[in-house]
């Protein structure tokens, strides 16, 4: 059964403020629980946020770590078939200079996803997207279920502009 779960995170530039963020003006992996961290040691990421950083790199999307010491931000591991994505942050200097940028995201992810899972069935695929409106909050849309509903993630997120 697949899940779609959209939030609003009114505080999230205070919150990243807070942790010693700058505020984003290009896409960015970030740590999955940055809304709710109390301070940057509680930061976690997903295992496969340097398999997007790289996909992102690969592909000449740019991108830039919030954090100067990403690497010292603890991984999570999931060991299941399914596959557990990152947190990826889109703000909207990024959508204004490429208004394709989130579906082009989306596909490389989707083809990556499809490649790691080729013979097999039945695997779900987790993600998340922070996404800057045009008026400047951020939206949180949260994707839990078959790797197929993956496209559907495209639509959704360009009606959260």
């Amino acid at each position: 059964m697949k899940g779609i779960e959209v939030k609003i995170l009114p505080g999230l530039l205070v919150q990243l403020h807070r942790l010693g963020a700058p505020a984003p003006t290009e896409i960015s992996i970030v740590p999955g629980n940055i809304s709710s961290a109390n301070n940057k040691q509680e930061l976690t990421q997903s295992s496969e946020s340097d398999t997007i950083r790289t996909l992102l790199t690969q592909n000449l999307i740019a991108h830039k770590d919030l954090f100067d010491d990403e690497g010292e931000i603890e991984y999570i591991q999931n060991y299941s078939d399914d596959w557990f994505g990152p947190c990826i942050l889109i703000p909207i200097a990024a959508t204004i200079q490429n208004p394709n940028v989130t579906s082009i995201i989306l596909g490389l992810i989707t083809n990556y996803i499809y490649d790691a899972f080729k013979g097999s069935k039945g695997q779900s695929a987790s993600l998340s997207i922070i996404k800057e409106t045009a008026n400047g909050e951020f939206r949180s849309i949260s994707y839990n279920g078959p790797v197929e509903g993956l496209s559907e993630l495209a639509e959704i997120l360009k009606n959260a502009e």
